[in-house]
């Protein structure tokens, strides 16, 4: 142990490491930038929410979301996962703010907590990919009826009938 000790000692006195040790610029300038940042706490906060996107499944959830609120089991089928895991990646994105849920009789209605969701996605799909982002999420949600997933059609949540076309 002691010669690892000593090797250490020498790497930290050597004069590489005192040349590290001094600011690599002026410190009203090192200053000015670190006010600018903000208080360094809040970015354990913005790293959990990229944590939490960084899941494809969570992404596939997103973007469907993003195009209208839906529940576990229609958001199950469109995106392939089972309820279960369903279930436990809403909770996961409803712990980090990104959805909201909403009870509507004896199912909950998930959908976008804000549109900043919907925009952060899209600036990352343009970035990662270079190209534009899936339909859902450069459009804003219109719909909020519910989708019958067989026929795709969706029903006035209302009147429980099915949307007439206009025209």
């Amino acid at each position: 142990m002691t010669a690892f000790n000593d090797s250490a000692t020498a790497i930290l006195e050597s004069p590489e490491a005192a040349e590290m040790a001094e600011p690599a610029g002026p410190p009203a300038k090192i200053d000015e930038v670190r006010e600018s940042m903000g208080p360094m706490e809040m970015f354990s906060d913005v790293a959990s929410l990229f944590h939490v996107l960084s899941d494809a499944s969570r992404l596939r959830l997103i973007t469907a979301l993003a195009k209208t609120p839906l529940c576990v089991g229609e958001l199950s089928e469109i995106v392939g996962l089972g309820q279960s895991a369903t279930s436990h990646a809403l909770r996961v994105l409803r712990d980090c703010r990104v959805v909201r849920a909403e009870r509507e009789g004896q199912q909950v209605r998930y959908e976008l907590s804000n549109g900043a969701i919907r925009s952060l996605l899209s600036a990352g799909w343009i970035h990662a990919l270079d190209q534009k982002p899936p339909q859902a999420l450069r459009e804003k949600p219109t719909f909020t009826g519910e989708i019958d997933l067989k026929s795709g059609k969706g029903k006035d949540k209302k009147k429980g009938k099915k949307k007439k076309k206009k025209g």
